[in-house]
């Protein structure tokens, strides 16, 4: 199989291959060789507890297919997500037309030459994952192509990237690029096609949980992401019997290790606010905020702040704060 394509180039970038009809892979195929440097399979170590997930939002228009050759119908628009480091090892792919990670008579796996780039992955690969249909290590990770017929619309596709959790991936570092192809085809004729595909790649740093969009080209007309936050691990509960005044109970157990439980009375429906500071009163973790009916409320807290990072061992201040009371108690936390 002979293609010409132009080098890899960060943010965005046009593709035009000149294929001619693929030749016989080989029926035995090396495995697929885990991504080296910034990421590795096995048992993973949470390097970012406070974050929950990442969330790529790819929206695009084509490209469609062209040229004389089809006239009963017309080839679907083929489409990647995934994640790289930012030296541009690939991490995990998130999304992926089935057509191009499919053993059969037409694959698509030369669509879309920058992901192929990225992963590494050979028609031979596959073969060696199945001997027909989607190979196995993309089971639940296929979206349907897309048909831009004569009337043309956006198509959107929203993918969740769990920092490779569920595939027991561990990473390091922390800066990441969320990427996208999209891709069809010109033919002419039978002996020859050519592919027409274009790949844009924005950035996303888990350390600030900051995003840099990816540069629009002229069929992906948006690439982004956002950073979800883990909230702070609590656990509420309430009871029903309506107390005579406001209160801040003190937390127990105090000192605490791994969990205390902060209760409050409401004599009266009201918004809370419950949040715990540090000496100098930097605002550490907010534990409740919003509307709570009168009664009495009892929460679990295990001594983490907004971003899910343990607090290290010291006195805390937690801190209600409602219409009609004020009042403040100490903890103390130790590792």
């Amino acid at each position: 199989m002979e293609k010409t394509t132009t080098g890899r180039a960060s943010g965005s970038r046009r593709v035009l291959a000149a294929i001619v009809p693929r030749l016989t892979c080989a029926a035995a195929a090396a495995a697929l060789l885990a991504p080296a440097g910034e990421c590795s399979a096995g048992t993973a170590t949470d390097a970012w507890p406070q974050v929950e997930s990442v969330t790529v939002r790819l929206r695009y228009r084509g490209p469609r297919y062209a040229g004389g050759f089809y006239s009963g119908f017309l080839p679907a628009t083929d489409c990647a997500v995934w994640i790289e480091a930012a030296s541009g090892t690939h991490v995990q792919t998130l999304s992926i037309t089935p057509a191009v990670v499919s053993v059969a008579a037409y694959s698509h796996i030369d669509h879309l030459p920058t992901w192929q780039a990225s992963t590494g992955l050979t028609y031979a690969d596959l073969e060696a994952q199945t001997s027909s249909g989607v190979a196995p290590s993309f089971d639940g990770l296929t979206n349907a192509s897309v048909l831009f017929a004569d009337t043309v619309a956006d198509t959107t596709l929203v993918c969740t990237w769990d920092l490779g959790r569920g595939a027991g991936i561990a990473l390091t570092g922390s800066q990441f690029r969320f990427c996208a192809e999209v891709a069809n085809i010109v033919k002419n004729d039978a002996a020859a096609y050519q592919i027409v595909a274009e790949s844009a790649c924005g950035s996303v740093d888990l350390s600030t949980q900051s995003v840099v969009p990816a540069t629009a080209t002229e069929h992906i007309l948006e690439l982004t992401a956002l950073v979800n936050q883990r909230p702070t691990a609590v656990l509420e509960e309430h009871s029903t019997t309506v107390p005579q005044g406001f209160a801040l109970e003190q937390s127990y157990p105090n000192p605490f290790n791994s969990e205390t439980v902060i209760g409050f009375a409401l004599p009266v429906p009201t918004t809370v606010e419950l949040a715990v500071y540090d000496l100098a009163g930097q605002r550490l973790a907010t534990l409740v905020s919003g509307p709570r009916p009168a009664g009495t409320h009892r929460l679990t807290w295990d001594g983490t702040d907004d971003q899910g990072r343990p607090l290290a061992s010291g006195v805390y201040v937690y801190r209600l704060h409602t219409t009609g009371c004020q009042q403040a108690r100490k903890l103390l936390l130790l590792r």
